[in-house]
């Protein structure tokens, strides 16, 4: 069984990165050590203060939910649309969200071996400031003709549609963040157990991937087609051109590719809508180029809400061509 690897490196302005899972590799097994419960710290684990009321960190409850905390009552995963979840980190900066500390940690390429062997991406994200670490499962299905809205708010369960139960109509792409920050409870919640992860990326701290910055990409990836077609913008296509161009913008990630070979088939046959290498190109210039326009944003707002950048600021400034960062630190011009 294999499990993703990190890293994506392609743009200097970027903000933070992203990560997700791990699995077992003849040369590291720390790396590919498949994640369990005990990877994510518990309230129990947090360090208690004296002379008031021993309470968890505060962190962002869209990403990591109430589930992670003792008290809790069980319930299954938040499931948010790409729009939904990309205006939530991206509209306005607010510190609450923690978009400066919540990073991807790996990724993996997942495949259903069951039924129509669907294709998704699992995404182990990184609170650095709490610490605090959990799962989502990104992935594209097609709307239940049972229900009359597109993706479900939060706080609502939906079952994931096998791939081939339509041949078209209104496209679901979602990110479906686990209630609790286990893994295997939220596949299971999402009716993909069992599965097989085919290839790993696992993202460096020297050139992160940031939460809000996968968050526009797949953005980016669900507004290029918002129908889903049995042949075409399928599920495979969906996770396979985000993995590729993930591949393309972080090469300096670490990657494990072993059975690779495996994407993009059902049985013996293979999708015959892959992502090109020129749609691939298409769609990472296209993320640059509305990730800058996400980072001018943030920046802006942050400099409105405090009247001055923060020096610890990690967005770029945006001078429309100037190579200097707002915490004074050069960058090269690639």
């Amino acid at each position: 069984m294999l499990i993703p690897p990190r890293g994506l490196g392609r743009l200097d302005h970027a903000l933070p990165s992203i990560c997700i899972v791990r699995a077992q590799h003849p040369s590291s097994r720390r790396l590919w050590r498949t994640p369990t419960q005990s990877d994510t710290p518990r309230p129990s684990q947090y360090p208690r203060f004296k002379g008031r009321m021993a309470t968890a960190p505060h962190r962002f409850l869209d990403i990591f939910p109430p589930g992670f905390d003792m008290t809790s009552v069980s319930r299954s995963y938040y499931s948010f649309a790409p729009v939904q979840l990309y205006h939530t980190l991206t509209r306005s900066y607010d510190p609450e969200k923690h978009i400066e500390s919540t990073l991807v940690k790996s990724v993996w390429y997942g495949k259903q071996t069951r039924g129509v062997q669907h294709e998704f991406i699992l995404v182990q994200v990184e609170d650095t400031t709490v610490p605090i670490t959990n799962y989502m499962v990104l992935d594209r299905t097609i709307r239940e003709e049972s229900s009359g809205g597109t993706i479900q708010m939060p706080f609502r369960r939906r079952r994931t549609i096998g791939s081939s139960q339509s041949y078209c109509g209104p496209a679901v792409d979602a990110f479906k963040v686990s209630y609790n920050g286990i893994e295997n409870q939220l596949l299971d919640e999402c009716d993909l157990l069992p599965r097989q992860y085919l290839e790993k990326i696992e993202f460096s701290r020297g050139n992160p991937l940031y939460l809000y910055q996968l968050v526009t990409l797949v953005h980016v990836v669900s507004e290029k087609s918002t129908q889903y077609t049995l042949s075409g913008q399928n599920c495979y296509w969906f996770a396979g051109l985000i993995w590729d161009c993930l591949r393309s913008l972080r090469p300096d990630a670490q990657y494990d590719g072993r059975l690779a070979e495996k994407r993009g088939k059902f049985a013996i046959v293979r999708n015959l809508r892959m992502p090109e290498k020129e749609e691939i190109t298409e769609t990472c210039d296209a993320f640059e180029k509305e990730i800058q326009t996400v980072d001018k944003n943030l920046w802006e707002s942050r400099k409105k809400r405090h009247g001055f950048p923060d020096m610890a600021m990690r967005f770029r400034i945006p001078d429309g061509g100037s190579n200097q960062d707002s915490d004074g630190a050069v960058r090269s011009t690639p």
